[in-house]
């Protein structure tokens, strides 16, 4: 079944998670939020 709209290229991209998280003492009390948020 292919998804519609997306060439195989698109489908076989993945996104790290990992970019997107951050801990920082000074933001969230430490805990682990949504980089730039």
């Amino acid at each position: 079944m292919h998804q519609r709209g997306l060439d195989s290229k698109q489908r076989r991209k993945t996104v790290n998670w990992r970019d997107y998280i951050s801990t920082d003492p000074n933001i969230c009390h430490g805990q682990a939020c949504i980089r730039g948020t």
